[in-house]
């Protein structure tokens, strides 16, 4: 068997969103916490009893009982990169409001089963907290909107492949969220040593890289992060679990109460 890329340590682990999901589950469900974490334990949780486990989740993710739009605080922690709005008349640069296409997405209101999804997919399979500043680069952000609402700093870039490093360094993100191929580039050697101390999570967007590639991330990017990835609704890695070279996917949590199932 290859040994696992990376596997996180206790602390890591028990300070994790799903880690505190699986104790607070534990009185009404057959879940032992007693021994090690395990995604599959979780997994089990829900497809035991999937109405109760969502109304548990609900109140945990702050996730309303009816259509709403996000409840976000008063100064919303979203920041667009300079980057993101090159395109824009210069006048619109030194605008702090963020571009119209966003703000509607922002203002629209987010169907129950849809956020609640929303927010399994980023508290637990993503392991967004309060205190995390994520870099999103290359793609639209709209999925990832719900982490506002529990104070999660989100970053909107459009930068280069070549500058994702650079710029998670200088923004001290802690979870990089970019397409597949952008890290798969970024994974080399560099002439400069980055700042990357912050960094816990790295999250490939569109499915996962090939096995070499994400040895490379461990070798060139940080060899203590997180490495998932995810596309549409399967995600590969979890926050609880080892990273493997060859990840297998799964169905993300919660979803079959998006389609009814």
């Amino acid at each position: 068997m290859t040994a696992p890329l990376f596997a996180p340590d206790p602390e890591r682990i028990a300070s994790s969103n799903a880690w505190a999901l699986l104790r607070s589950l534990a009185p009404t469900a057959a879940v032992s916490t007693d021994g090690p974490a395990v995604w599959s334990a979780l997994r089990a949780a829900i497809a035991a009893d999937p109405p109760a486990a969502a109304a548990a989740f609900t109140p945990f993710a702050g996730c309303p009982a009816a259509p709403a739009c996000l409840i976000l605080p008063p100064a919303p922690p979203l920041r667009l990169h300079p980057l993101a709005v090159r395109a824009a008349p210069a006048e619109d640069q030194r605008s702090t409001q963020p571009p119209a296409t966003l703000a509607a997405a922002l203002a629209r209101p987010w169907d129950p089963a849809h956020q609640l999804a929303a927010r399994a997919a980023l508290l637990l399979h993503a392991d967004l907290r309060p205190d995390d500043v994520v870099l999103l680069a290359g793609l639209p952000p709209d999925a990832w909107l719900p982490a506002l609402t529990s104070g999660t700093t989100l970053i909107v870039s459009t930068t280069t492949p070549a500058a994702l490093l650079p710029l998670a360094a200088e923004t001290g993100a802690t979870v990089l969220a970019a397409p597949a191929g952008w890290i798969a580039a970024a994974a080399f050697p560099r002439p400069d040593r980055l700042h990357l101390a912050a960094l816990r999570s790295v999250i490939a967007l569109g499915g996962p890289m090939a096995p070499a590639s994400r040895a490379r991330v461990y070798a060139w990017i940080k060899p203590d992060v997180m490495l998932l990835a995810q596309a549409g609704d399967r995600w590969w890695g979890n926050p609880l679990s080892p990273v493997c070279a060859r990840p297998v996917a799964e169905r993300a949590l919660f979803r079959d109460a998006m389609s009814g199932r």
